[in-house]
């Protein structure tokens, strides 16, 4: 009986050794301390933005990169490092103003020709940006979802 279940093991490790396959992404955060009642602007955003008003005197940003599929560790990896040369920069241009701009890396190549020289290929980006529950938010966004909750200052948003 021993040697039975040894041998169904056996069929099951190489019937089943398919590596799993998940989705590649590269997550950051950044905290900046910046007073309330001042203005945060967010420029060139795309996909899913989410801001969030909170009780600190502190702007945290959160954002997920991701490529959509399922990929093995070692293209997850490969990838998670490609996706990190998409930048998120946020700039504190005086006590009551930040700006958060979205960089997107230039593509080189006869295929990527015909695209403006920063395009983003297959990336899908979420922001998670908590703010100061009375700043001012403006967001020039390019396309996707924009949603703000819990903000009491003047808000503007273009997309």
């Amino acid at each position: 009986m021993t040697r039975g279940l040894a041998v169904g093991l056996l069929g099951l490790s190489l019937f089943g050794a398919e590596p799993v396959r998940q989705r590649a992404q590269a997550t950051t955060t950044e905290l900046v301390s910046f007073a309330p009642g001042g203005t945060i602007r967010l420029n060139g955003s795309t996909d899913c933005v989410s801001v969030e008003g909170w009780d600190r005197p502190d702007v945290e940003i959160t954002v997920t990169r991701s490529k959509p599929g399922l990929y093995r560790a070692k293209e997850r990896e490969r990838i998670a490092h490609d996706l990190e040369g998409v930048l998120v920069k946020a700039e504190l241009r005086s006590d009551k103003e930040l700006v958060i701009s979205t960089k997107f890396p230039r593509h080189e190549g006869l295929f990527f020709a015909a695209l403006p020289p920063k395009t983003r290929v297959g990336v899908d980006m979420e922001y998670r940006i908590r703010v100061p529950r009375d700043s001012h938010v403006s967001i020039h966004h390019k396309d996707g979802d924009v949603l703000i909750t819990e903000v009491s200052g003047e808000i503007e948003a273009t997309s």
